[in-house]
């Protein structure tokens, strides 16, 4: 568990979206979640911590908000 991010059993992006398809693609998951160092540069969890306030769950590590299709 220490291999991960602090926030990932608690982040609604990684929660909601660790089995979507656009996520497993852009291996998301594995590159920002399953990674305590990558985490870091995880620009939902920067917002989130330098604002003070939770990002919606669609904002993607990268900064980009993954578009659901219905």
């Amino acid at each position: 568990m220490a291999n991960n991010c602090s926030n990932r059993e608690k982040c609604g992006f990684y929660l909601n979206y660790k089995e979507h398809s656009e996520v497993i693609k852009n291996n998301w998951i594995e590159d920002f979640c399953n990674n305590a160092e990558k985490s870091e540069s995880c620009e939902k969890k920067m917002l989130e911590e330098s604002t003070g306030q939770p990002l919606p769950d669609h904002f993607t590590p990268t900064g980009k908000v993954l578009r659901i299709n219905n």
